[in-house]
């Protein structure tokens, strides 16, 4: 009886120590990314941990199987060796026609309107940074050397030249209140001259956007849940722009000329296993095996250490 007793006076102040450790907790990041299906792909588990919305995983059909394995086709060997339009391992259309990617297309315009433009997925262990201002210094030096080894060894179609150039941007993140703090850095720009891209209604550049430094965050489960530097959409995301955008129609129109999806490719395969890149759809050119013409790719993929993570359930 002196025990239960002596129990039920301790009990509610157990309670509010616990309580107050789990506050405390709860203060620091958030808790790793548990996946509320086990059987989601990678690449979905690493664009919600980013909180980009809009997406989700295709079925595969019975039968079918997920897209894979490299190309055979002569004329990609002959662009391979060009170093311009190929296409990447797993990137064939009779394959991604099987998955169904149809079915993942957005139900847009709002809130899925962030999916819609590439992203650079950011990681970094939290121990590799001091401050998140030392974090996003590192980040976009990283972006920006890696980003420019890859285009130094990318061939562009004779009449075409790369340019690089530089300014100095002021930044916001998003839902900046009265008194928003200002974020200043340089932004990098590979513009590309010569052909229809002299045209001023023709924009044609390759360019990674770090605007703000990033937050603490834990990282996905799938990456080992760590604690870590990132970007997330209602903080500020880091963005890559790699196409040919024509606007001379009075309206924005990317068309496939360069080689997009190999450069971001390589630019995967470059980065540390924390980074990774969403390719939204429509936005990067490839080659397309089954024309043998240059095409936007038509589904979101990440890539990640130089290879593509697809949104197909259980794989």
């Amino acid at each position: 009886m002196t025990t239960t007793r002596a129990f039920a006076v301790a009990l509610p102040r157990l309670l509010l120590v616990l309580g107050l450790a789990a506050c405390t907790s709860s203060g620091g990041s958030p808790a790793a990314y548990q996946p509320k299906d086990p059987g989601e792909s990678q690449a979905l588990q690493l664009v919600k941990a980013a909180d980009l919305l809009g997406l989700r995983d295709a079925e595969v059909p019975s039968g079918a199987t997920a897209p894979g394995g490299r190309s055979t086709l002569p004329m990609a060997a002959l662009y391979g060796g060009l170093n311009t339009l190929r296409p990447p391992p797993g990137f064939s259309r009779g394959a991604a026609g099987a998955i169904g990617f149809a079915t993942m297309f957005f139900s847009g315009p709002a809130p899925e309107e962030i999916s819609r433009t590439s992203k650079i997925l950011v990681w970094m262990p939290r121990a590799e940074a001091e401050t998140a201002e030392d974090a996003w210094r590192k980040i976009d030096d990283l972006m920006q050397r890696e980003l420019g080894a890859v285009l130094a060894g990318t061939l562009l179609a004779p009449g075409y030249r790369l340019e690089k150039e530089s300014k100095p941007v002021t930044s916001y993140r998003p839902g900046s209140t009265l008194a928003p703090t200002p974020y200043r850095s340089d932004e990098v720009t590979w513009r590309v001259r010569g052909g229809e891209c002299d045209d001023p209604k023709v924009q044609c550049r390759y360019r990674i956007t770090v605007p703000v430094p990033p937050v603490e965050r834990t990282a996905p489960a799938v990456l080992g849940g760590y604690p870590a530097w990132s970007f997330v959409r209602t903080q500020g995301m880091a963005g890559v722009a790699s196409s040919f955008v024509d606007r001379r129609g009075g309206h924005v129109a990317p068309r496939p000329v360069f080689p997009d999806l190999e450069v971001l490719r390589k630019l995967s395969a470059r980065l540390p296993g924390w980074a990774a890149i969403y390719v939204a759809p429509h936005t990067a050119s490839y080659l397309d095996e089954e024309t043998g013409k240059p095409a936007l790719l038509p589904y979101p993929v990440v890539l990640r250490a130089g290879e593509p993570l697809y949104f197909v359930r259980g794989g």
